[in-house]
């Protein structure tokens, strides 16, 4: 089975065959061509909305919960940040030294 890769260099997008002759698994052992690939414009995109707009009502779902794990996200870190920042402070001044509570069990 030939493999083939795609390649970008200067705008221009070339296709290379991976061969599976004598020299294979060295490198630089495929064929090269040029490839045209469709431009992406407005109408390519006019098409794209044509066919989502009977979905619009899950699109906008997605687009809000991808806003809601990234608002999210943001605040576990700043919370992270907190809880760093506090304890550290503490540490420093002395106040962090923890002690074994008088009516916990030791074992």
């Amino acid at each position: 089975m030939d493999r083939y890769f795609l390649e970008s260099v200067n705008h221009t997008t070339y296709l290379g065959k991976i061969s599976n002759g004598p020299n294979k698994g060295k490198e630089n052992n495929f064929e090269e061509g040029r490839i045209s690939l469709p431009q992406f414009n407005a109408s390519v995109l006019r098409r794209i909305l044509a066919q989502a707009r009977p979905h619009w009502p899950l699109m906008v779902g997605f687009l809000l919960a991808i806003a809601l794990v990234s608002l999210l996200d943001g605040y576990f870190t700043y919370l992270s940040k907190r809880i760093i920042d506090e304890a550290h402070c503490a540490l420093r001044s002395g106040a962090a030294v923890w002690r074994w509570p008088d009516n916990m069990p030791r074992s």
